[in-house]
């Protein structure tokens, strides 16, 4: 007969080695029981969970609650049962469902099927298998997809979009980046939180990009704390090279409330074997040492896409086998196209680099002559090379007017074409975003 323990004193325990918050986020939802003299059972809420702890806190947990156990001898954790997800046919929308071409893509390119990984990668991808099945009483919210820029973190996203919405009534699930929520903000305000709030899971891709939409973002802190409310499935991916502290800070603590999983950038095992996948889809044929060339050369799965389909269109074009010469023309060419992609923190670190300026110096209030010149230089490049909203870059750069932001980009235009140092300054530093291989 199972008995209860005093986890009180267990926490009170945990609680003089780790934060109160840190405990809420891993030890509360454990339920603790005595399974049978001498031994202590561990349950958890739910099987997301149980793969989190084991991998972040189970050995930490054994270790710290020696000291309390007493006549305990062993603790043993007790995984919930696995939910079975069902069998869904992509090719045919269910009955009363939503058909999810635009989130799977064509013939499916976006399931988990055809998402390519490795060990690596192993936990996440199951992590998101099986909150995908949760289109109800979501686990955590958010569920936070993190990585690098062209790691596959759409590629999950759009799986786990597709997944829920063949099991969710017809139009029941919201599909965007930052940037299409942006505009569905601004062309009405008043009714994009309540539109928002009407769909039973949300997807929200280029996460990172909140920062630049100060209003917006504060509308996502209200739908955060209420999808948590619902436990309605709030998903974003969010590209973790990219600053994060210019985020809101209650936007920030709702996302790290929920539950992150890191898609590592794919090894050459992965490059190697979609560019072999891509050689299917595509109908080309190319050797394997070519492929191999490819795959080590060129890090984004993007990029070795793009190669196959030109080579696909070479050899449809011309009806034979590419030869080393034009395999080595094709990637020249890639070679020429692949620049820097830039970003808004990029930019103000380059030119922070170029004036031998700190990026702290360019982004804060400091009114030297050379730190505001490299902070027009900086806000100038960010507006021309990403199109970032004048607001964006007044709450960016010092929490400047938009008014403030305008004028210094034309400020900037008009010295250009009249200094000719300065026109060669931002020239270098633009170059270095469009022309740079990686």
């Amino acid at each position: 007969m199972k008995m209860s323990v005093d986890t009180h004193r267990i926490r009170e325990h945990l609680r003089t080695l780790h934060s109160d918050s840190d405990l809420r986020a891993w030890f509360d939802p454990l339920q603790l029981t005595v399974l049978e003299p001498g031994v202590l059972e561990v349950r958890f809420p739910h099987r997301l969970f149980s793969k989190w702890f084991g991998i972040k806190h189970q050995k930490q947990f054994e270790r710290e609650i020696v000291p309390l156990l007493g006549s305990f001898s062993a603790v043993v954790f007790t995984k919930p049962e696995p939910v079975q997800l069902p069998i869904l046919k992509y090719n045919k929308p269910l009955p009363h469902t939503l058909a999810t071409p635009s989130l799977f893509g064509e013939n499916g390119k976006y399931s988990f099927d055809t998402f390519i990984y490795n060990k690596k990668n192993e936990f996440p991808v199951s992590l998101a298998k099986e909150f995908a099945s949760s289109t109800s009483n979501a686990p955590y919210v958010p569920f936070v997809i993190c990585g690098r820029g062209n790691c596959g973190k759409t590629h999950l996203l759009r799986a786990m979009a597709g997944t829920m919405a063949a099991m969710l009534p017809f139009d029941a699930v919201y599909f965007g980046t930052v940037e299409e929520a942006e505009v569905m903000y601004r062309e009405s305000p008043t009714s994009f939180t309540w539109k928002m709030l009407q769909y039973k899971a949300v997807f929200i891709d280029n996460g990172q990009n909140l920062s630049l939409y100060p209003e917006l973002q504060q509308q996502f802190v209200f739908i955060a704390e209420k999808f948590k409310e619902k436990r309605n499935p709030l998903i974003l991916a969010i590209d973790d090279s990219a600053d994060q502290s210019a985020l809101n800070p209650q936007l920030r603590a709702r996302l790290e409330s929920g539950l992150s999983v890191t898609v590592k950038q794919p090894d050459l095992d992965v490059r190697l074997r979609y560019a072999k996948a891509q050689c299917g889809i595509h109908q080309v044929s190319l050797k394997k040492d070519f492929l191999l060339s490819i795959a080590q050369r060129f890090t984004t799965l993007t990029t070795i896409q793009g190669i196959i389909v030109k080579a696909s269109a070479f050899q449809h074009k011309t009806g034979k086998t590419l030869t080393l010469a034009d395999m080595e023309k094709l990637l020249a060419g890639t070679d020429a196209l692949i620049g820097k992609r830039p970003t808004t923190v990029g930019i103000i670190n380059q030119v922070a680099d170029s004036l031998s300026l700190l990026p702290e110096d360019i982004t804060g209030n400091d009114r030297r002559t050379e730190v505001v010149r490299g902070r027009h230089i900086a806000i100038y490049l960010c507006r021309k090379l990403l199109g970032v909203p004048y607001s964006s870059l007044g709450a960016y750069f010092g929490g400047k007017n938009h008014a403030t932001i305008i004028y210094t980009t034309k400020k900037i235009e008009k010295i250009l074409k009249i200094d000719k140092d300065m026109h060669k300054l931002v020239t270098k530093i633009q170059k270095k975003f469009l022309t740079t291989s990686t």
